[in-house]
């Protein structure tokens, strides 16, 4: 919280409250969805720091619920999972609160799903023709490519699914969720698979090449399931919080995060398992105080990039891991290499909690999603509707719309505390700080 006049500071928490609808903290546990969506203030930063002008009143905007329905990066949204469609063209996004994301380029697109659940994984068909998606409650959803249409698939019983996986022949897709649940989607009906465990069973991925996939949860537990059956289970170190995994292209191992609880401050795990069945737990440089949230090989199977708590982002060569620097202090809970046929580079994406996206192109950090640590201060939708303005902290400005949005230099570094249009809607006028005034005509180039 920025620091300074207190009356100030108590307008900006209403404020930020009011464009937030159903905010709502809650404390992680296992690895921050074990209990819903724990949204707590891990790496949120501060910005803002001292005194300055009042912000003035906000008239309340006709269009704003519709403005908060589709911003494009949800600030108060939670990304948990993010999948690269096969063939490169673009990325499906999941987070809390049902949202769903398709990220082509820099341009980040909502898909509606017409549902609050929280959006835990996507799954695609190994030809990209389709992806599954799974969730709170048996959240099932069904995403075809080709017509770009997703379909809400009804389930008769409640299940927290967290991870899914197609099998090789893209028959089955195989979904694991709590208590120790393991299922078979067909494509109309979800069978349970009986396993035996209550623990939560968080990621599930198929071995390329292999006959099995493996899930992994909590107490170390790793499971090895097929279609039909259970083909056996182990618990690997009960101190340990199985989160996430990825198998090498060669299938010949798989790299799982998660965290290390033998210690009174848990700390960062990272572990190889081995098709042979034997395990090796991998040194984390810097020994980092993080949960690790996501893993994903690169389209060769020689890199790896693990993501976590704390801006936590660790690259691995087949050999070790080494750290990776950030720019900003994030919870970053997903991670996916843009494949070959999209990113020669080999350019990565990185989301996070409060709608952020990262992508890294050859080192290089661009952050492809609002600032989620900005104050933004007002909002008004142009008189016809068609997209709005919104002003905030440092002289933040974006134009957005149903179809994405796009920051504008508004040429000043002064808060901007309020935006209003003309009846006619050809300009807007900004005020802010230190008596600031900005005008924005429509139809100029950004």
């Amino acid at each position: 919280m920025a620091k300074g006049n207190p009356r100030r500071t108590l307008i900006l928490m209403v404020t930020a409250m009011m464009l937030i609808p159903g905010l709502s903290m809650a404390l992680p546990v296992g690895d921050g969805i074990a209990n819903g969506d724990a949204q707590g203030p891990v790496g949120a930063g501060t910005r803002g720091e001292g005194g300055g002008m009042e912000p003035i009143s906000v008239t309340p905007d006709p269009y704003e619920d519709r403005f908060n329905a589709i911003l494009p990066w949800p600030t108060n949204r939670t990304f948990y999972g993010i999948q690269w469609r096969p063939g490169g063209d673009y990325a499906l996004a999941v987070g809390s609160g049902g949202s769903l994301y398709k990220i082509m380029g820099d341009q980040i697109t909502r898909i509606e799903t017409a549902t609050s659940e929280s959006l835990y994984d996507v799954a695609w068909k190994s030809d990209g023709s389709e992806a599954i998606i799974v969730g709170n409650h048996s959240a099932l959803f069904t995403w075809d490519a080709v017509a770009e249409d997703l379909t809400h698939r009804e389930l008769t019983f409640d299940q927290r699914f967290l991870g899914a996986t197609w099998d090789p022949t893209d028959t089955y897709a195989m979904i694991v969720g709590n208590a120790g649940f393991v299922g078979r989607w067909n494509g109309t009906d979800v069978t349970s698979i009986p396993t035996g465990f209550t623990d939560f069973l968080y990621r599930i991925v198929w071995r390329p090449g292999g006959d099995y996939a493996l899930a992994v949860g909590d107490l170390g537990l790793l499971v090895k399931v097929n279609t039909t059956d259970i083909m056996n289970s182990t618990r690997l170190d009960f101190n340990w919080g199985l989160w996430r995994l990825d198998w090498a292209a060669s299938g010949d191992y798989a790299l799982i995060s998660g965290m290390n609880y033998a210690f009174i401050t848990p700390k960062a795990l990272v572990v190889r398992y081995n098709a042979t069945a034997t395990f090796d737990q991998i040194p984390v440089p810097g020994d980092p105080i993080s949960g690790l949230r996501g893993v994903d090989f690169d389209f060769t199977g020689e890199k790896a990039i693990i993501v976590g708590e704390n801006s936590t982002v660790l690259q691995w060569d087949g050999g070790a891991l080494t750290s990776v620097v950030t720019p900003e202090d994030r919870t970053l809970r997903g991670c996916a290499w843009e494949p070959a046929t999209a990113a020669p580079e080999r350019s990565f994406l990185i989301v996070g909690n409060r709608g952020l996206v990262w992508r890294n192109d050859q080192g290089s950090w661009v952050n492809i999603s609002y600032d989620p640590r900005m104050y933004n201060f007002a909002i008004a939708w142009r008189p016809q509707g068609d997209y709005g303005l919104v002003v905030g902290e440092g002289g933040f400005m974006a134009k957005v719309s149903t179809s994405g949005g796009v920051d504008i230099d508004s040429g000043v570094t002064r808060d901007l505390f309020d935006v209003d249009w003309s009846s006619d809607g050809t300009y807007a006028l900004a005020c802010g700080d230190r008596g600031t005034v900005l005008r924005y005509n429509h139809g100029d180039s950004q």
